[in-house]
């Protein structure tokens, strides 16, 4: 499948800017060498065809991108396709607003980024849970607590979106609301929000750490006012609420937006800046 059209207005720039300095060096050569008048036509579809192999090369090449680095306020962005737990430095995933940790596919589903690293990298559930409930910087996030909640549904503090408690290696984000059928929505005014108080916490408490985060919101969570944004649109809204944030992590080594193999399809990363 190509991501990329042939008309693409980058792609187009990119060509223009590797055959205008050669099409100058063809002029100049044609004004200095004589050219018998049976060979300029061939001469000149020759040039086509070698123009026209080049842009077609520079197509193929723009959909098989599979890694782009940016700038974004001073920090190194990377942004690629792979497992987030395969990567070294702290790891963003995201939780619902009751930090719920029950993998039961109601609350949460097995197959989740957040139902796997509850089923493979929490080694005690209950040692996690009772530390989300006592740690003292996050109990100040509780916004209300759900009593019509029963136990079989989970838990029942609900934490301020955005909040965030680092297990680890892990840095657990509540991310999105529940609502009464266990399913995840946001608003889109939210979710940026929500991204905006991620960049902040990570500036005060994890400057200096290289920071991995998914492509937060892609799979189950829904948007109030669009149902669902496109995987290229939630990457987009990353990528603009870190510019929008201007917060410069000066001694951060990178930054990383990790995005699942299998979703390479849905993701152009050539027309990213």
């Amino acid at each position: 499948m190509k991501k990329i059209r042939l008309n693409d207005r980058s792609l187009l720039d990119e060509w223009y800017q590797i055959i205008t300095p050669v099409s100058v060096l063809v002029t100049i050569f044609s004004i200095a060498v004589t050219i018998p008048e049976e060979f300029k036509k061939y001469l000149l579809l020759f040039i086509l065809f070698l123009f026209s192999v080049l842009y077609f090369y520079l197509w193929n090449k723009a959909n098989k991108i599979t890694e782009k680095k940016i700038i974004v306020n001073n920090n190194i962005l990377t942004i690629k396709f792979g497992n987030i737990f395969e990567e070294e430095g702290l790891k963003v995933i995201a939780f619902n607003e009751y930090f719920d940790t029950k993998v039961d596919d109601i609350i949460i589903t097995n197959s989740s980024l957040n139902g796997i690293y509850i089923n493979t990298y929490v080694e005690n559930i209950k040692k996690l849970d009772d530390a989300i409930k006592n740690d003292k910087v996050l109990s100040e996030k509780i916004v209300k607590n759900a009593d019509v909640r029963s136990d079989r549904k989970g838990k029942k503090n609900i934490y301020e979106l955005g909040s965030i408690f680092r297990n680890n290696d892990y840095l657990l984000l509540a991310f999105s609301k529940f609502d009464s059928e266990n399913k995840a929505s946001l608003s889109t005014s939210e979710y940026f929000n929500c991204l905006l108080d991620l960049w902040k916490k990570i500036d005060m408490s994890y400057n200096g750490k290289k920071i991995v985060i998914p492509l937060l919101g892609s799979g189950i969570t829904r948007f109030k006012e669009t149902n669902i944004l496109t995987d290229q649109e939630l990457l987009e809204f990353i990528i603009t609420s870190l510019k929008l944030s201007k917060i410069k992590y000066l001694d951060t080594h990178e930054i990383i937006i990790i995005i699942h193999p299998t979703k390479k399809d849905n993701i152009n990363l050539y027309n990213i800046y």
